[in-house]
């Protein structure tokens, strides 16, 4: 009984080492995202989310893709001028142990060309990357509003 016992203590052990994070788990993590919907035949949309740095060091986002689109962008609005304007934002900068919102209005993705229609009660599925390195897979709600307001 005691080898028995002993044996299935090991695997228990085992078994929690095993799914634990490793070395690779990301250290950022998305929130609360969604994307707009666009009507039929619109050429892009809107994503928004919140994202946490979790680690000691500083990364980032260079590039962000779907199957769901041809083209997916960090975008910036800002006032320049007297006058709103949106500029493609080479690579997004995150702090340690900082977190950032892409929101309307301010930082957010664009998604260009659409290989369907995106309508609500769909979803999107995306991924962060830092160069070629995949650091966050999303899969966000398409919603005509915020549903995390």
């Amino acid at each position: 009984m005691k080898i028995v016992l002993s044996l299935v203590t090991s695997l228990m052990v085992f078994a929690i080492v095993g799914c634990s994070p490793g070395e690779d788990a990301s250290p950022i993590s998305v929130a609360d995202g969604w994307i707009r919907p666009a009507p039929p035949g619109a050429v892009a949309s809107a994503g928004y989310f919140t994202m946490t740095n979790h680690s000691a060091s500083a990364m980032q986002v260079t590039s962000v893709r779907s199957d769901d689109f041809g083209r997916v962008e960090v975008h910036e609005t800002r006032m320049q001028d007297g006058a709103m304007q949106m500029r493609a934002v080479p690579a997004l900068k995150i702090a340690p142990d900082t977190t950032i919102s892409l929101a309307p209005g301010g930082l957010h993705l664009m998604l260009f060309d659409p290989r369907g229609d995106v309508t609500e009660l769909e979803r999107v599925r995306l991924t962060l990357y830092d160069g070629e390195r995949p650091i966050a897979d999303l899969d966000l709600p398409v919603s005509a509003r915020n549903p995390y307001e």
